[in-house]
């Protein structure tokens, strides 16, 4: 199963996703962000197969954008990524 809500902080709007996964321990969500391909990847609940690049993407997409990503997760008890953004704000007048 799935969840996706979101939440405000004060100088962010925050979207989480929320699995019923596998979940994963320490040692992976350590070289989560820092490495892709097999060695982070494994088979997913239903024998998926993943490459691990989609989360170094949304990573590199989301600080890019002035935000941050961060992840929570058990073994056996699934994970919760928590994407940060910047409020978007309309600027006052035009740029020329």
């Amino acid at each position: 199963m799935i969840e996706v809500y979101y939440s405000f902080e004060e100088n962010y709007t925050i979207i989480h996703i929320r699995d019923t996964g596998r979940g994963m321990d320490e040692k992976k969500l350590q070289r989560l962000f820092n490495t892709s391909g097999r060695l982070i990847t494994e088979n997913g609940t239903n024998e998926e197969l993943g490459t691990g690049l989609g989360l170094l993407l949304i990573k590199q997409f989301v600080e890019e954008n002035g935000g941050r990503i961060a992840v929570k997760s058990e073994p056996g008890k699934g994970s919760e990524f928590i994407v940060y953004f910047k409020p978007h704000h309309e600027p006052e007048e035009p740029v020329l």
